[in-house]
């Protein structure tokens, strides 16, 4: 007797274990994504070697798939945010297939504006230095990343004869890695080196008998202080002016020095507001004709002729303290302490901040501007 017998196949496809959809948010920057990887199996066969290829679309630029699955590479070219779509089949060693649809949110680095502003130096008998200050269009920043931001304090004052407290530099600001000096304190009394160097160079002290010279300043953030010539009657020792954001301390013979000028950064603030504007240097005794110098525009402080008229510099300006009136046995003023500027777009800003920093707008961009430290997470 014969028998028939019907065979009966069952094909078995791939099953994938990776959700369809959005993969998540992967961003451009220097270093690789981390690496993804897409899992499908066989169910009736769990030793089949299960192979992937990208079928539809393109993954984002950068990237690439490997044939076990993996997705990896670091993601270039990007401008804007756009979700990147595509297809990736799943084939088994029988050569059965199963597609999935997925995407990426690509996240691209945007720019942004900042102005860095450090504390300014204290006065003594010359003005202090403003604190330096760094500003530019075109910082990158990468989503996702959270940047530190450091203001720096303004530099005390200190007495303004020969002994006693000597003043103090003023505290460095940054954003991130952008790092911005600061200002250096004024010089005291008849001392010929003790003017500071910062961000700005504090003023030389009063002097009755050699110049005194002003602290240096750093190169592309303030400049030099001003020196102290000798007396020069009707004006008993004058103190040199401290340094501003835009100019060196004038050297006055026979007068204290007006504070050096300061800054203006409205790309970036949206404002004419000066800032880093350095300290004025005081006279040593009040007497007919002296004159006091006045603080850079930008915050500084004026001289002091009698110890009642010494003047701190402006907060959050980076302005130099003025200098303190020697022969009144004065002490020179407070730097102003500093400030640091982002300016985002609009359509970019995160939202995500800490250190509460005030929050505008200028245009279609977000200014954010911090008077104390924090972080802003792009």
């Amino acid at each position: 007797m014969a028998y028939n017998r019907k065979l009966l196949y069952t094909k078995s496809f791939p099953s994938w274990d990776t959700p369809e959809g959005n993969l998540g948010d992967v961003f451009q920057g220097s270093s690789p994504i981390t690496p993804i990887q897409l899992v499908a199996t066989e169910i009736n066969e769990p030793g089949s070697t299960i192979t992937y290829a990208l079928t539809t679309g393109a993954l984002p630029t950068g990237l690439t798939l490997s044939s076990s699955g993996e997705i990896s590479g670091t993601l270039t070219g990007y401008t804007s945010n756009q979700t990147v779509n595509f297809t990736i089949t799943a084939t088994d060693d029988e050569g059965e297939t199963a597609f999935r649809d997925f995407s990426f949110t690509v996240l691209a680095i945007y720019e942004a504006g900042y102005l860095v502003v450090a504390g300014g130096g204290g006065g003594r008998s010359g003005g202090g230095g403003a604190g330096g200050t760094l500003s530019n269009n075109s910082i990158d920043l990468t989503p996702l990343t959270s940047y530190s931001i450091t203001v720096g304090a303004g530099g005390a004052g200190g007495y303004a004869i020969t002994t006693g407290t000597t003043g103090y530099n003023g505290g460095n600001s940054s954003l991130s890695n952008i790092i911005a000096i600061g200002g250096g304190r004024g010089g005291q009394n008849d001392t010929e080196y003790d003017a500071q160097s910062g961000g700005s160079g504090g003023g030389g002290g009063a002097t009755s008998t050699v110049t005194t010279f002003g602290g240096i300043g750093t190169a592309g953030q303030g400049n030099n202080g001003g020196a102290a010539p000798p007396t020069q009657p009707p004006h008993p020792c004058a103190g040199g002016g401290g340094s501003g954001a835009a100019g060196q301390g004038p050297t006055l013979p026979g007068t204290s020095g007006n504070g050096g000028i300061g800054s203006q950064y409205p790309s970036i603030t949206g404002t004419n507001v000066y800032y880093a504007g350095g300290g004025g240097g005081a006279t040593w005794v009040q007497g007919t004709g002296s004159v006091n110098g006045v603080g850079g525009n930008g915050g500084g402080g004026s001289g002091a002729i009698t110890t009642s008229s010494t003047s701190n510099a402006t907060p959050n300006t980076g302005g130099g303290g003025g200098g303190g009136a020697g022969g009144s046995q004065g002490y020179g003023g407070n730097g102003g302490s500093g400030v640091v500027i982002l300016r985002v777009p609009t359509s970019r800003y995160s939202g995500t901040t800490t250190g509460s920093p005030t929050v505008t707008t200028d245009g279609s961009d977000t200014i954010l501007t911090y008077t104390g430290s924090g972080t802003y997470t792009a």
